[in-house]
Formats: structure tokens, C-alpha cells, sequence
């Protein structure tokens, strides 16, 4: 199992981030929140996703690339284990909520607790 986080699976367009925030659902699992959109907003069949730590919540440019860094590492670690078999691509964004530097392990729980729901979103809407 290849474990890989590539560029085409980057969400980086400013018009496909403002699409997602205007027509998007949310899941949440403290200290992450989860902005996501099932409707094309690209031609990629791949699931897009970005990260996002607020500069309001975390003034240290150095600490908020810590919790990016370790938001997609744990995106990286998990997403093949619930979304491998997605059939329906998506776009979406993490937000990072907490005004305090959370753990791995934290992050990694809370991590596996978002795809698991977005799992089950996922498998309802392609059967409807």
C-alpha cells in the first residue's frame, strides 16, 4: 500500500476554495472541522484537500506549519485506509480549530474520526 499525499491531490485553486466555503458540508471532531463538497469542482477524479491553520488561533508562523505538517501527515497516514475505494471524488478543506499545538496522537485520532464520517456521507450519496 502506497501511502503518498501527491500534487494532484492538493486543493490550491483560490476559485474551487471559495466554491467549497460557499456550497459545502461540514464534519467536525475537535480540534479539526472539515469543509467538504461532492460536486465537481474540477475535472480531477482524485479527492482534493487543503489545510488550514488560522493565524487569529496561532500567531507563530513556525508552529502553525507544525500543525499543517502533522494534519497532513495524518491525512497521508489514514485516507487510503477509508477512502481507497471512494466513488465519488470530493474537495475539501481542514481547518484547524484549537488555539493550543495539539498532539500527534490527538491529531490522529481525530483524523481517523473525520474520514470515517466522511466515509459513510460518502457511500449514502452514491447510493442515492
Amino acid at each position: 500500500m502506497k501511502f503518498s499525499f501527491t500534487q494532484e491531490e492538493h486543493l490550491k485553486s483560490k476559485k474551487q476554495i471559495d466554491a467549497l466555503f460557499t456550497n459545502g458540508k461540514t464534519l467536525k471532531a475537535y480540534p479539526l472541522f472539515f469543509v467538504y463538497t461532492t460536486t465537481p469542482i474540477s475535472k480531477n477524479p482524485k479527492p482534493q484537500v487543503g489545510f488550514s491553520v488560522a493565524k487569529r488561533k496561532i500567531k507563530l508562523a513556525v508552529k502553525r506549519n507544525l500543525l499543517k505538517r502533522r494534519i497532513k501527515e495524518c491525512y497521508r497516514l489514514n485516507h487510503l485506509q477509508f477512502l481507497g475505494d471512494t466513488p465519488l471524488p470530493f474537495a475539501g478543506m481542514f481547518l484547524y480549530q484549537s488555539n493550543q499545538i495539539e498532539s500527534q496522537e490527538k491529531l490522529q485520532r481525530c483524523m481517523q474520526k473525520i474520514l470515517s464520517k466522511l466515509k459513510e456521507e460518502l457511500s449514502q450519496n452514491s447510493s442515492n
